[in-house]
């Protein structure tokens, strides 16, 4: 027996057309550059979130990966003053400490475990000055369970950190 033809997907987002977004997205500018660095492993994720913000942030880039030391565009963006990381750490400072909004955001996007993994892997990414933050409110996203209150979507966290660098909060 024939396998069945797959749902019309978008191309744009990648999700079956009949719950496609892309019609009512409009890329938002901002003042910092947001790179996504996503695991393979949630690249398949249907419900992810980089996506979707990688999307709704014009001129965001995306890079699938799990050890991006030998990545050309990376490697550039890091070599850049300006390139901060967006993880938590002891050295990680909240988005509104900083004198200034980083130039270029690097986003890791995974589940937690493969996060850390991507960045334990990379030393050049954990040399870059970090942004962490505790969130103002539990996240919303309820697709997909977080581990602890504290912990948000990627697209939740991205949201958070711009308004906060760009003091509007109402934007994002």
């Amino acid at each position: 027996m024939p396998a069945p033809d797959p749902r019309p997907t978008c191309l744009r987002c990648l999700r079956p057309l009949s719950v496609c977004w892309c019609a009512d997205l409009t890329p938002l500018e901002t003042r910092t550059r947001v790179v996504f660095l996503q695991h393979p492993c949630e690249a398949r994720v249907a419900i992810g979130t980089a996506r979707i913000a990688h999307l709704g942030l014009a001129g965001s880039e995306l890079h699938e990966g799990i050890d991006f030391s030998s990545h050309p565009r990376i490697r550039e963006l890091i070599a850049q003053p300006g390139t901060a990381l967006l993880f938590p750490g002891p050295d990680a400072v909240a988005p509104d400490a900083r004198p200034s909004p980083p130039e270029t955001l690097l986003v890791i996007d995974g589940t937690w475990p493969q996060a850390r993994k991507m960045v334990s892997l990379n030393p050049a990414l954990r040399a870059l000055p970090r942004i962490g933050f505790v969130p103002r409110k539990p996240g919303n996203y309820r697709i997909r369970r977080e581990p602890a209150r504290h912990c948000v979507a990627t697209v939740e966290a991205v949201v958070e950190v711009l308004a906060a660098f760009e003091q509007n909060e109402e934007r994002f």
